[in-house]
């Protein structure tokens, strides 16, 4: 288990990053599994003037698309032993906090930090109803 960095690897084909071994955020207390895919930061290539993708982290994102592929289910949360603790169901309020303070602990910087984190919050809001939507039709 990686507490502090996570460990994924790029798949050029599918445009998409893949976690390679568990991730454990000390923060947020999930636990990402092996084979887990996002693409990370989807900011458009217009707007990395401002802030590209690979400037916010890693972990920031990989946490945050987890969370919002939770949206409407519990998520598990876990001990820093591996072993789990409970579920929450965590809110998109939440989840775009959770994504400012990690970007926060992983050194990113306030005004690249804030713009990400005020972008999730005005314009995220379909991704998260497109996750709830899918997860509660499970």
């Amino acid at each position: 288990m990686t507490e502090n960095q996570a460990l994924l690897i790029y798949d050029v084909d599918e445009n998409i990053w893949e976690v390679v071994q568990n991730y454990y955020d000390n923060l947020v207390k999930v636990m990402i599994p092996v084979g887990y895919k996002t693409n990370l930061a989807s900011v458009p290539r217009i707007f990395w003037v401002f802030v590209a993708p690979y400037e916010l982290s890693e972990n920031a994102p990989l946490v945050h698309d987890y969370l919002y592929d939770h949206a409407g289910i519990s998520t598990p949360i876990y001990n820093p032993d591996g072993t789990k603790n409970s579920d929450v169901t965590i809110t998109k309020y939440q989840a775009d906090k959770y994504f400012r303070q990690i970007m926060k602990l992983k050194g990113v910087g306030i005004i690249k930090r804030n713009i990400a984190f005020w972008a999730v919050k005005l314009f995220a809001g379909s991704a998260w109803k497109s996750c709830e939507d899918k997860n509660v039709k499970k």
